[in-house]
């Protein structure tokens, strides 16, 4: 699933939890995306100042 997809889900996912709890599961899946590796690639991308790569939406 892309980092988009994952969030849009996310929002549908915690629209019904109370705040704080919506904070907690929010956090675990922007942690989870972080070990993307098109997370990683665009990350670095950003900071070496790089164009947009090409995303694999691959899960590892």
């Amino acid at each position: 699933m892309s980092p988009l997809n994952w969030y849009k889900q996310l929002h549908y996912d915690h629209a019904d939890l109370d705040l704080s709890e919506a904070y907690n599961v929010a956090n675990q899946v922007m942690l989870n995306n972080l070990r993307l590796k098109d997370t990683q690639m665009g990350i670095q991308a950003f900071l070496n100042k790089q164009p947009i790569p090409d995303w694999t939406h691959e899960d590892d």
